[in-house]
């Protein structure tokens, strides 16, 4: 009598697990993936930027993005010793799954914060006497500070091979650029040698601007 139990009970347990079918999200929302954004190297604020997904429910994940900014000297040879990071949190919403299950795609927010110090070359005419009837040219630098925080919403897909994926997205944000720089003596004319816009644009405003993301990644 006890081995029919046994049986019976080892039945059930076989055929309540049969019963959980698996969700075809399962395969395209990672539990955890780790990627890398090399057009973040591209950007005047040069980043070596890094991302984390972690899942949180069936179709809905947490990403937090995170980079260390590196003087690579491009856009301004003017603007040197550049420092600081971006961080970014964004939660998201897979809500569709290709038939083969390699390709998802997803809506997500995106909260950012950006911050940086870099150090400015500038050319000055100013004056031996208070005439101003004797002039000379002036070199010297000095610093900027540059915080940015914003709010984005964007749609992306996913593609996998394997463990291997592919990520990118697009959407806008709007920003709340600021620059702190020292205010200079009146009078005195900064001379500028730069042809077309400056790049970056040391206003602080607040704006929108196109958000494109593409970035490199292994789950597991």
């Amino acid at each position: 009598m006890l081995r029919y139990c046994i049986l019976t009970f080892s039945i059930c347990i076989v055929s309540a697990s049969v019963a959980q079918e698996e969700s075809k999200y399962d395969r395209v929302v990672p539990n955890h993936a780790v990627k890398y954004s090399p057009l973040h190297l591209l950007n005047f604020y040069s980043t070596v930027q890094l991302a984390y997904e972690r899942r949180l429910g069936e179709k809905t994940s947490l990403q937090l993005d995170a980079g260390y900014i590196v003087d690579l000297g491009t856009y301004d040879r003017e603007a040197t010793n550049r420092t600081g990071f971006k961080v970014k949190l964004e939660p998201r919403y897979y809500f569709g799954v290709s038939y083969g299950r390699t390709f998802s795609w997803y809506a997500a927010l995106e909260g950012y914060y950006h911050r940086a110090k870099y150090n400015r070359m500038a050319t000055r005419q100013e004056c031996f006497d208070t005439e101003c009837q004797i002039q000379f040219l002036r070199r010297f630098q000095y610093a900027i500070r540059y915080r940015e925080p914003g709010v984005g919403f964007k749609v992306g897909f996913v593609k996998y091979f394997d463990k291997v994926m592919m990520d990118i997205n697009t959407g806008w944000a709007v920003r709340f650029v600021s620059y702190e720089k020292p205010s200079f003596t009146p009078g005195f004319n900064e001379m500028d040698w730069s042809w077309g816009p400056q790049v970056p644009n040391e206003t602080s405003r607040v704006g929108v601007m196109p958000l494109l993301g593409f970035r490199l990644g292994y789950s597991f």
